[in-house]
């Protein structure tokens, strides 16, 4: 199971940066700063096998590459430069800027004293999921950037949604890894669409799009209406159809009138319900909302209420009372 967890580092002596870097399967060969002085602390919130993180140095620092590191890494500092040296050339971001770089081309780095920036690296294998997500097929060929410089609302838009991530990371109460999982690849996908690459033309033309039929649609609704893990995902649904999220979403518009969110909360609320008014319960409100999916007990109500006009205790206690008589749950016009 992939790791979606958020940490602190302060690094003092180059020694340490280097066993840190080598734990995360990175081997460098770390650079102090100027005199010989070393300082870097950053935040950083693991993703799977790609990370987003907010870092600074004091005393800049520096490196140089010993292996291959299959992935992606773009790169905002907000004060200070960074620098590289790669296959093709030199480059360098001031602040302000927003780099991506290719890191199997980079041979060594090096960031300014008193530099500060913002990170995302995205693994080579975490992309290729999300063409394949996009495209509703395996992509050909690898991703390659043909650009690797972004505007300035490009960078603004990263940056506010890495300290999101962070954010959440860091003080979300309840389990993550599906939320951090779509986070990821929202992020990654706004990257593909952003960076020009090799696939650009085929992304941004939606007569492209594997224009989805009723019995992939039907296929994905059966998987939504009986699966009641919290941390099933749109994009693995999407994948069980055969589509791509795209042509998942077009789908369920043209098909269901919904969305594929309304619809999975609809079949989940649905199956709670009938739960919650059989005459041999003997769950709680609460347990009954975390057999259907529903992580959060509180949004479960929320939506609850809002569906069925009154609380889910209150159904509950309906389940004694053979008298009653229940109308068509409104929800489940969605799930014919």
């Amino acid at each position: 199971m992939e790791s979606y967890q958020v940490s602190q580092h302060a690094m003092k002596h180059v020694d340490s940066a280097s066993e840190h870097f080598l734990l995360h399967g990175n081997q460098m060969e770390i650079l102090p700063g100027g005199e010989g002085k070393f300082d870097y602390s950053k935040r950083i919130c693991m993703l799977g096998h790609s990370f987003v993180g907010c870092s600074v140095s004091a005393s800049g620092w520096g490196y140089l590459v010993r292996n291959e590191i299959d992935g992606f890494l773009i790169s905002i500092p907000h004060s200070g430069s960074l620098q590289w040296r790669s296959t093709s050339g030199r480059f360098n971001a001031e602040a302000g800027s927003v780099i991506l770089t290719d890191q199997r081309e980079i041979k060594t780095a090096r960031y300014s004293a008193g530099v500060t920036y913002t990170s995302v690296y995205i693994s080579n294998s975490d992309v290729y999921k999300c063409m394949a997500l996009l495209l509703g097929r395996p992509p050909k060929t690898r991703v390659v950037f043909l650009s690797n410089s972004g505007e300035l609302w490009v960078a603004q838009f990263i940056v506010s949604a890495v300290d999101n991530i962070i954010r959440y990371g860091a003080h979300s109460s309840t389990p993550i890894q599906s939320v951090m999982q779509a986070l990821k690849e929202g992020l990654i996908m706004f990257i593909l669409h952003s960076f020009k690459n090799n696939y650009s033309q085929v992304l941004n033309d939606p007569k492209t799009i594997v224009q989805p039929s009723p019995h992939s649609i039907k296929i994905a609704a059966e998987l939504m209406s009986n699966n009641y893990d919290p941390g099933l995902t749109i994009s693995e649904v999407a994948i069980h159809a055969g589509l791509s999220i795209r042509a998942l979403q077009l789908g369920f518009r043209r098909f269901k009138d919904t969305t594929p969110i309304a619809f999975l909360r609809s079949a989940r609320l649905n199956k709670a319900r009938t739960m919650l008014l059989a005459s041999d319960c003997t769950n709680t409100s609460k347990e009954i909302s975390e057999l259907c999916g529903f992580s959060n007990y509180y949004l479960f109500c929320r939506y609850y209420s809002k569906t069925f006009f009154e609380h889910p205790n209150t159904t509950l206690a309906k389940s004694s009372d053979p008298t009653v008589l229940e109308d068509t749950p409104r929800a489940s016009r969605w799930l014919n």
